[in-house]
């Protein structure tokens, strides 16, 4: 096991300099990482350079308010439809049953004259 931890460090401290890199050549270095592998080839573990380069870093949504609150105030407005849709949908049975009401009635008195 302390190969695979040793190729974790080593990869962890190669990914500042890649980044680098990987930013002149106008690449986004969040999309990269590494994998680990055994002397055979399998697979062990993936290194995302995200897990070094956002260390520290706030997350996205705390750093835009804006976008939070846009979020915030359609939630809001989808409970307000959600509501009014209830409501109307409430609305419509009662006025099926008055309708169905109303043709038996119908019925009833054409069969009955």
């Amino acid at each position: 096991m302390a190969g695979v931890e040793a190729a974790y460090l080593d990869a962890c401290r190669a990914i500042p300099d890649m980044s680098a890199a990987l930013v002149k050549q106008k690449r986004d270095p969040l999309r990269y990482g590494f994998e680990i592998a055994d002397a055979a080839g399998q697979f062990l573990m993936e290194v995302p350079f995200s897990e070094m380069l956002d260390r520290g870093r706030k997350p996205r949504w705390l750093t835009m308010p804006a976008l939070a609150q846009k979020a915030q105030a359609e939630m809001e407005r989808t409970v307000r439809l959600i509501a009014a849709m209830t409501e109307e949908q409430k609305a419509l049975q009662t006025s099926l049953r008055e309708i169905e009401l109303l043709a038996r009635a119908r019925g009833i008195s054409v069969r009955g004259g």
